[in-house]
């Protein structure tokens, strides 16, 4: 994918930015262009095209040259997302140089990530709906012990969003958004965890304490999910997760997204939770149905 940067800047600055831009070798179809704005007086608007991988590396060079750094830099800097651009470009123009490394900084740029990550952390009828719709499901497929149901709520699921944002708060130390993530990931539990409760208040009638082949019989999704030796797994898959949401946040990788969604789901033991104890409450008022066995069981 490529990018193209748009910098405009009060046009006596154009000569400093202008001659050292174009010097660069990750600089394409560099243009410029000379016009005037009410507010400011005379302006310089410079365009190029960068590929994704070195936009980081252009955004530092403007941090050095003092453009949109902050209430003391000069002029503004937007960066745009272009689906395609003909001619095609390459990362280096002109010829590439022989000493190139291939370092982890070519990938996605701070400002980039940070807008990423930022509009999927915020609590929005969007969010409660999609974790309502994921909870209702999921619990539908706890019940039928429908393995493609529980790996489908998983994606409808935006949980992961405000886990991203607490974990890119904490690093970036923005206090803001790790407790804006982490207020929203609680709410999204606490509503997994009562639509799961609803569902189990709903079927509760319908089961049988008694009944080997119900859903928390030997091996079903409900019951798997109450086994104390999944939690030493499941730190091993929670390590694995993190460095594949990483990797694939900071590079737009969705494939590896779609896998740490699934791999790393909160949804499932949370529904499960509240199907369990809501149909236990359920089964605890029917005279038919042995105590001990529901304690045990559910």
């Amino acid at each position: 994918m490529v990018r193209q940067i748009v910098i405009t800047i009060p046009t006596e600055y154009a000569d400093k930015i202008v001659d050292p831009l174009s010097k660069l070798n990750i600089v394409h179809h560099l243009s410029v262009y000379h016009g005037h704005n009410t507010k400011d007086g005379s302006i310089t608007r410079i365009t190029c095209k960068v590929v994704n991988k070195k936009t980081d590396e252009i955004l530092r060079w403007c941090t050095r040259y003092g453009i949109a750094t902050g209430p003391n830099g000069v002029g503004q800097l937007d960066v745009l997302a272009l689906t395609s651009t003909k001619p095609r470009i390459s990362t280096f123009r002109g010829v590439k140089p022989k000493n190139h490394r291939y370092m982890i900084s070519e990938r996605m740029s701070y400002d980039e990530m940070f807008d990423l990550v930022d509009q999927q952390i915020h609590l929005t009828f969007d969010y409660l709906s999609l974790i309502v719709t994921g909870s209702v499901i999921c619990a539908a497929g706890l019940l039928s012990n429908s393995p493609v149901a529980v790996v489908a709520s998983m994606l409808v699921s935006p949980l992961m969003g405000p886990i991203v944002g607490m974990t890119f708060g904490m690093i970036v130390w923005d206090l803001k958004m790790f407790w804006t993530s982490f207020r929203n990931e609680l709410l999204g539990l606490l509503v997994c965890w009562i639509s799961g409760a609803i569902m189990g208040l709903a079927v509760g009638t319908l089961y049988n304490v008694d009944n080997l082949k119900g859903p928390m019989g030997d091996n079903t999704e409900m019951s798997s999910r109450g086994q104390y030796e999944a939690l030493y797994w499941g730190s091993i898959i929670a390590f694995a997760s993190g460095i594949g949401v990483a990797l694939g946040t900071s590079s737009y990788q969705i494939s590896a997204l779609i896998g740490v969604a699934i791999s790393a789901a909160l949804l499932p033991p949370i529904v499960n939770s509240g199907v369990c104890l809501g149909a236990s409450l359920i089964m605890f008022v029917r005279p038919n149905q042995s105590d001990h066995i529901i304690i045990h069981t559910w």
